[in-house]
């Protein structure tokens, strides 16, 4: 189509109006002009439709839509990308943000290199209502080096499949990529639905890994990730209500067949994705289960959420997994006392940044402490950490922009790192 756009931005909301208007915002700013913004309102009951009237109601590539009934998260996201026309497909959260010079990036990147799917990494902003007061405001990301790296989809799925975090910021979850429309049309041969129950940016991540043989991964904080009390993205702020906020507009039971279930986590679900593009793609994702992989997950989960709320009775639950499975209580101990281990290196770890108790000791016994502690207890904060001050994630997303500018390469080149996921030295 001739007058199809380049880029399509999807931004699918949900009674966070106040959340919104900062993120359309950076999606009005674009240095960018070939692409359309689609707000799609899942039935909001809040003044969401006239902040979108407000900001956007003139711009002649905005269009606001509106199922006209409530849809859970996976339905709403599937209603939005049928009314993309671009012919490349991201997503961007109300609580989210990019950057002025986000889409012009991309594009320069995809003109130099036509890719079927481009993950970027991505900036952190806590926004100012959530509890902690020491984050409120802040913006964090790191200086990358603006490489583009390939890496095999296989191993992606293996590493996602053994509960690896660390693989979780190379998936193509939609919110993190840029995908074009015919890679997910393929997505559609396979299935009727591309964004199946229970997370629908990892199914979207299953359904594009299942269907490519590699994918990319641009090292730039091209994508702010914003953290809101109100939002998924703050599960910690009062987790056990947004779960069932969340779980509330599904019909079925997202856990019923798994066999070690716990509601109010993120790994069981994780888990029912796995199994589920079993069943899809059985030649891709594993039907077995690596269970001593999955302990861990719940059991850091709960570590997690201790700091914020009582999780007694779910470590009790968990204990009782583990025993039903492996018929002794070791494995659940050993957990135990390695995440004890754990809190004492942080405890020291801290102490060596703070020094209350050591000034007696003269500078001479400082610097023996800080040698100590760096050697026993790991390094100091990467350098290449940068962090900011921000009123909203509007202004989060300027401050963003003056780096992005200046480590973007006026030419990208792709490196070559299939082998393994997680080292990327070896490209």
């Amino acid at each position: 189509m001739a007058d199809r756009p380049f880029f399509s931005v999807l931004l699918p909301t949900r009674n966070r109006a106040q959340l919104l208007k900062f993120a359309l915002q950076t999606a009005l700013e674009q240095d960018f002009k070939n692409y359309e913004l689609v707000v799609s309102d899942n039935h909001s009951s809040d003044d969401t439709r006239q902040i979108y009237r407000q900001l956007a109601g003139s711009q002649k590539n905005c269009r606001y839509v509106n199922p006209g009934r409530d849809l859970s998260m996976c339905e709403h996201w599937e209603y939005i990308l049928q009314q993309a026309r671009g012919d490349y497909i991201l997503y961007l959260c109300d609580d989210d943000a990019l950057a002025p010079n986000s889409l012009h990036i991309l594009h320069q990147l995809i003109s130099q290199h036509p890719l079927e799917v481009l993950v970027w990494q991505r900036a952190y902003y806590h926004h100012p209502d959530v509890p902690e007061r020491h984050k409120r405001g802040e913006l964090r990301y790191e200086l990358s080096s603006g490489k583009v790296t390939r890496y095999g989809t296989r191993q992606m799925i293996s590493h996602f499949c053994k509960f690896d975090s660390d693989v979780h910021a190379h998936l193509p979850k939609m919110l993190n990529c840029a995908v074009s429309r015919d890679l997910i049309a393929r997505c559609y041969q396979r299935s009727d639905v591309f964004f199946l129950p229970p997370f629908p940016d990892y199914s979207a991540a299953c359904q594009l890994l299942a269907q490519s043989s590699s994918c990319h991964v641009l090292d730039l904080p091209i994508y702010i990730c914003g953290v809101s009390a109100h939002s998924n993205a703050g599960i910690q702020y009062n987790r056990k209500q947004k779960f069932e906020d969340y779980l509330s507009l599904f019909d079925d039971n997202l856990l019923q067949h798994l066999r070690y279930p716990m509601r109010y986590l993120i790994g069981p679900y994780f888990l029912a994705t796995q199994l589920q593009f079993h069943k899809l793609y059985p030649d891709k994702f594993p039907g077995s289960i690596d269970y001593d992989a999955y302990f861990q997950t719940l059991f850091t989960e709960l570590a997690l959420f201790a700091k914020t709320e009582p999780v007694g009775h779910e470590l009790k639950s968990l204990r009782q997994y583990m025993y039903d499975h492996y018929k002794e209580n070791h494995p659940f101990q050993k957990l135990l006392r390695q995440h004890r281990l754990g809190l004492g290196k942080r405890w020291l770890r801290q102490l060596s940044r703070t020094f209350p108790h050591v000034q007696r000791w003269g500078k001479s016994g400082e610097k023996l402490f800080r040698h100590l502690a760096t050697n026993h207890l790991g390094k100091k904060r990467d350098p290449n950490q940068v962090a900011h001050q921000a009123a909203s994630s509007h202004e989060a997303a300027q401050i963003l922009a003056a780096d992005l500018h200046r480590l973007t390469p006026g030419t990208f080149t792709i490196l070559d790192n299939t082998g393994d996921i997680l080292t990327t030295e070896a490209a």
